[in-house]
């Protein structure tokens, strides 16, 4: 429960179109909902484990994009804080409270899976794997390279790669009634309280969020 906190506790403090907007959370009974905002494009997940369904009838992606949503209209926005951390406790960065540890395995070499991209793709990252931070090219300077400049606009993602559904509150609410979560007697309650917190969120954007209370 600690390492999702954390994680919440990171949400909260992120405002940035290309993070997902956290709502607030609630503790229900054993379990931790959070209420997001809904990205009706799904996972980039689903749009590769589509494309290489139609494409070539395999899957062989494995890579992290179950976390990466996209909006209707091609906004792309990360979702997942798991391995979040804080590089300082509140404005104390002395030596004892600021993270010197990361997170990874940075000692993996697996050259098989890096020889199989192509070789724009591969001069890019050993321009970002450089040793020496200073050599290292900065996000701005990422944008300008050509292996970037390849890729498609908002208008692509919409038009080409996905087909958006009807999610509403009603859905949720029936969804969450059909796992098993909410009592059927409970749904219409769901959904009106769902909608007032969406519409709450909407009209005071400034105001702070709840990070989690019981239910």
């Amino acid at each position: 429960m600690d390492e999702l906190l954390k994680e919440i506790q990171a949400m909260s403090f992120c405002n940035h179109e290309n993070v997902v907007t956290y709502y607030t959370s609630f503790v229900v009974d054993d379990e931790l909902w959070l209420i997001l905002k809904l990205l009706e494009g799904g996972s980039l997940l689903d749009v590769i484990k589509h494309k290489m369904r139609v494409s070539n009838c395999k899957n062989g992606v494995d890579i992290k994009a179950g976390n990466i949503l996209l909006g209707e209209d091609g906004i792309v926005q990360i979702a997942d804080f798991g391995v979040s951390s804080w590089l300082s406790t509140g404005r104390d960065t002395s030596h004892q409270k600021v993270r010197h540890t990361f997170v990874g395995t940075p000692c993996t070499d697996d050259r098989d899976t890096y020889k199989a991209y192509g070789k724009t793709f591969r001069k890019m990252i050993v321009e970002c794997l450089q040793k020496d931070p200073a050599r290292r090219p900065t996000a701005s300077e990422l944008l300008k390279h050509s292996f970037f400049k390849k890729a498609k606009d908002r208008k692509y993602l919409t038009q080409t790669l996905f087909v958006f559904g009807e999610d509403t509150v009603d859905g949720i609410a029936s969804e969450l009634v059909a796992a098993g979560l909410v009592d059927p007697l409970d749904a219409v309650e769901v959904s009106l309280n769902l909608s007032k917190l969406l519409d709450s969120q909407k009209t005071n954007l400034d105001a702070p969020k709840t990070i989690t209370f019981h239910l």
